[in-house]
């Protein structure tokens, strides 16, 4: 058996190490009694020996409460529910969001078959999908519905802390001064239109005005600047209303393309951008308040490492004012 998990969770223990996270010696010792369950959790009985089945990488120490929440390689390495692998600063931030719920009250009644009832609606997969999707992942039934709590417990704390910010409300001024420092314009485009000419007309035939308005047209096609192909590009740039753009031989004669007209770009107005504008403000928005949350939330954190190499992969290579233990 490899022992080095346990033997770092007791080095953990030195009175030194959690006077460092607070100064009141009773709770210390709370921390400590709860690190070594975390530990004995890790560690099985098979066919009377005890073997080491997982490993603690990460403690949270919820001030508040007193509670400290182990975190395992299991839990690190175990893919979100969307199937996707997550790292560990996103392991970090549901738990220390749960912990935020808590916090708020916001953590009570949570229902994950109303919750997983949801996700089917959302994705439009059959619940059966789902939940095979959860065992594919290693799940159980129990441990999928319980992590589909915390998901939606952390759900809430999000929308509690982040939907209700101000910023988020949109008004028709930021649309206008968004579209002022961002304008859009509607693509040059060209409207064309074919004819056949009688059989026999040679293709390189010098079309007089009076034969190109005795052609039978058909009803004028638009076709923005970006798709025409690249040889005919010029030569319908350079056109004049009404001159020949391209000729084509077919099976029915000579089919000739004339220009009709020619939409310079044109600035998009606001009304019509207005939908789409408010959109990417609110994800810019949304974006940026949800990073605040998630930045405070690791900076009021209390965090232990057993490996101090893992601090960079939730706080990053550049330094963090993050109340933090590494051990």
């Amino acid at each position: 058996m490899n022992y080095n998990a346990v033997l770092a969770g007791l080095y953990l223990l030195r009175p030194a190490s959690f006077l460092a996270i607070n100064g009141d010696g009773v709770r210390a010792m709370k921390i400590g009694y709860s690190l070594i369950l975390g530990l004995l959790l890790s560690v099985c009985s098979v066919s009377g020996s005890r073997e080491l089945v997982d490993e603690l990488i990460l403690t949270i120490y919820d001030a508040p409460s007193g509670e400290v929440v182990t975190v395992t390689r299991s839990m690190a390495e175990r893919p979100g529910l969307n199937g996707q692998p997550r790292s560990l600063r996103e392991v970090v931030l549901q738990e220390l969001k749960v912990l935020d719920a808590r916090a708020i009250g916001a953590d009570t009644g949570a229902d994950p078959e109303k919750f997983l009832e949801r996700l089917v609606h959302e994705n439009h997969v059959p619940r059966s999908v789902l939940m095979q999707g959860l065992e594919d992942m290693g799940y159980t039934e129990r441990e999928g519905m319980k992590e589909l709590a915390r998901c939606e417990i952390a759900e809430r704390a999000r929308g509690a802390r982040v939907m209700a910010d101000r910023r988020l409300m949109i008004e028709r001024s930021d649309i206008e001064a968004y579209d002022e420092e961002h304008p859009e314009f509607h693509e040059e485009c060209f409207h064309l239109a074919q004819a056949c000419s009688p059989s026999g007309v040679a293709a390189d035939h010098q079309f007089s005005a009076e034969e190109i308005e005795a052609l039978s047209w058909e009803k004028p096609f638009m076709v923005p600047i970006s798709k025409l192909a690249d040889d005919r590009r010029d030569i319908v740039l350079k056109a004049k209303k009404g001159d020949i753009v391209d000729r084509e031989e077919g099976a029915e004669g000579l089919l000739v393309t004339r220009l009709v007209a020619h939409e310079p770009p044109s600035r998009k107005s606001v009304d019509e951008r207005y939908q789409d504008i408010e959109r990417q403000l609110h994800f810019e928005r949304l974006k940026e308040v949800l990073e605040e949350y998630e930045n405070k939330l690791l900076q009021d954190a209390v965090l232990h490492f057993i490996y101090p190499e893992d601090r960079s992969l939730v706080f990053g290579a550049a330094p963090s004012p993050v109340r933090e233990q590494v051990t």
